[in-house]
């Protein structure tokens, strides 16, 4: 596809036989843009399918007006601002909506030291704890991006500067791993929930950092003896 005045084509479906997923997807533009030709195996695997699961039931709360379900929601518009992300122009543009992304998905009404919050919520939720310092690493990634969205948002860097890149790879890659290993930590009872504030959806966060802290106290006290 390609001419001076054609907008880029973007199209897609799935179908589903004999219990297996087939995904469908095009990308047009002017010049040769794609992905690799295994690429559907990823949503063929048992963790494939169970992702794509939860992303059914949580768009259940899309189609149907009358299911409130706060965590559903969440997840729903963050992967909104990450699509937005993906497919905006602009790298700095791209910085500001991974960021929103991330903070839509974990934020919850705090006021004060709000990059570290979203900061520590994300690396525990994408660090591997196999890997010795990964939540640091993670979580320092984490705080570059959130430091690079401020920068941005305020004023105080100009959309020109080369290091606008770094904010979008690290956004990319954060974004698309945090995303998924929140949908799955909610699970399908989390994201069908209707009766949970952000007080209690707070407080399921906090639980979720101090068992990471727990994990990794563990894993320092086993790497000593």
């Amino acid at each position: 596809m390609g001419g001076p005045a054609l907008q880029h084509d973007r199209r897609g479906g799935f179908t589903i036989e004999g219990g297996n997923l087939h995904v469908e997807a095009q990308y047009g533009w002017p010049g040769a843009v794609g992905v690799e030709d295994d690429w559907i195996k990823y949503l063929n695997d048992d963790e494939g399918r169970h992702i794509v699961e939860l992303c059914g039931i949580a768009l259940e709360a899309a189609v149907d007006p009358t299911k409130e379900r706060p965590l559903s929601d969440r997840f729903l518009d963050a992967a909104h601002w990450y699509g937005e992300a993906v497919r905006e122009m602009s790298a700095p543009a791209k910085v500001i909506k991974y960021v929103t992304a991330l903070e839509r998905m974990f934020m919850t009404d705090e006021k004060d030291n709000i990059a570290d919050t979203v900061a520590e919520r994300v690396a525990t939720f994408c660090f591997d704890p196999s890997v010795t310092g990964d939540f640091e690493r993670t979580k320092d990634c984490a705080k570059k991006a959130y430091d690079l969205r401020s920068r941005l948002a305020h004023g105080s860097m100009s959309p020109s500067d080369p290091t606008v890149w770094d904010g979008v790879r690290l956004g990319a890659e954060l974004g698309q791993q945090a995303l998924l290993a929140g949908l799955d930590a909610f699970e399908a009872e989390g994201l069908r929930e209707e009766a949970i504030g952000r007080k209690r959806v707070a407080e399921w966060f906090q639980a979720a950092v101090g068992h990471g802290e727990l994990v990794r106290s563990n894993l320092a006290a086993t790497a000593d003896e």
